[in-house]
């Protein structure tokens, strides 16, 4: 066992409310069970136990009731955060940390901070550059994001790369012929690009198997929206279904422009069974999928473009494109990220 001890707070989806499935709180999840499962010595404050009104104001009060309860026995304080958490909390944990001298860890989850920081009125940038710039150590989703902080920063070396990660898996596609079969999996929202994906369809034969699942989180998009179409809406998926329900599947569509988009962990467990993507030239996704060589990048709300790609697929490129996105997976594995991330935490 590791002789210091990390105080990890962060987000995990919580047991039968399908709102706090996704990317920052699967991840979440993944770290702790790798601490818990790999002897690492750590604690666990949960940061959005709260939900409704007032959610903001009780999940502070809660952390720092378990900061002051937890904080005596830590060595480090390892912050895991979206944009608002961090915003809120980054001050307040780098205080704690040098009240009672622990080494402070910030980790941005998503993939456009810096766009955001870049955009941020004058005192936004201060509460930043003090709540999270000066913490001990900083991670960050994208190659992009750590290149622009390290700019920021006069210790260069305490700006680290901590990408979308996913367990190397036992499961194996249920098929390695090319059938046309792909799907969608993620929120179901206007900026992931369901429409595009509807309009698209419109145009396909049946010979195309196209199936969405994810919550539907758009207020605009009801389950009529793929009427008159080869779109099937399946419904949503337990973390644990996710990796079986791909491996039916040939390709993965995700033609999105959601605006936090990071490192898509739905991409990340698609590189893991060899199966190629459909996405877009968005943020940082191109940091992981090439066009041409793992899958498909498309401009963002083309849907001329998305069929165009969905039509390219085929017997002869698939194979190409299997190979080339199991090999990328290499990067993203998750025991050998976490190791690595370890080891800085406790050599820094």
């Amino acid at each position: 066992m590791h002789s210091k001890k990390i105080l990890i707070i962060g987000p995990i989806p919580i047991v039968g409310i399908e709102s706090t499935i996704g990317g920052s709180t699967v991840l979440m999840k993944s770290f702790v069970e790798y601490c818990k499962t790999n002897d690492i010595n750590y604690d666990f404050i949960q940061s959005n136990k709260y939900l409704g009104y007032f959610a903001t104001i009780k999940r502070i009060g809660f952390i720092f009731i378990q900061i002051m309860l937890k904080i005596h026995s830590a060595q480090i304080i390892m912050l895991n955060a979206t944009l608002r958490p961090a915003f809120f909390l980054s001050p307040l944990l780098l205080i704690f940390s040098r009240v009672f001298k622990k080494k402070i860890v910030f980790r941005k989850f998503g993939g456009n901070f810096h766009l955001l920081y870049q955009n941020s009125p004058n005192w936004k940038k201060k509460i930043v550059k003090y709540g999270i710039l000066n913490a001990d150590l900083i991670f960050f989703e994208t190659i992009e994001m750590v290149t622009f902080f390290k700019k920021l920063v006069v210790d260069k070396n305490k700006v680290h790369w901590f990408p979308n990660v996913r367990k190397k898996t036992e499961v194996s596609k249920q098929s390695n012929n090319y059938q046309r079969r792909f799907v969608f999996i993620s929120h179901v929202k206007r900026t992931k690009g369901i429409f595009e994906i509807r309009d698209a369809a419109k145009r396909l034969s049946d010979e195309y198997t196209i199936d969405v699942y994810g919550p539907i989180t758009d207020k605009i998009i009801t389950k009529d929206v793929f009427s008159n179409c080869i779109v099937k809406y399946k419904g949503t998926l337990q973390p644990q279904e996710v990796i079986l329900t791909l491996a039916q599947y040939d390709i993965l569509l995700l033609p999105t422009y959601h605006p936090g988009e990071g490192y898509p962990g739905i991409i990340i467990e698609a590189l893991s069974l060899g199966i190629p993507v459909i996405s877009t030239n968005w943020n940082a996704i191109p940091e992981i999928i090439e066009n041409g060589r793992e899958g498909l990048l498309i401009e963002p709300q083309n849907s001329p473009e998305l069929y165009k790609a969905i039509t390219s697929i085929t017997n002869k490129n698939y194979f190409e494109f299997s190979k080339n996105a199991f090999v990328q997976f290499g990067n993203f594995e998750e025991k050998t990220v976490y190791e690595n991330v370890i080891k800085i935490m406790m050599e820094k």
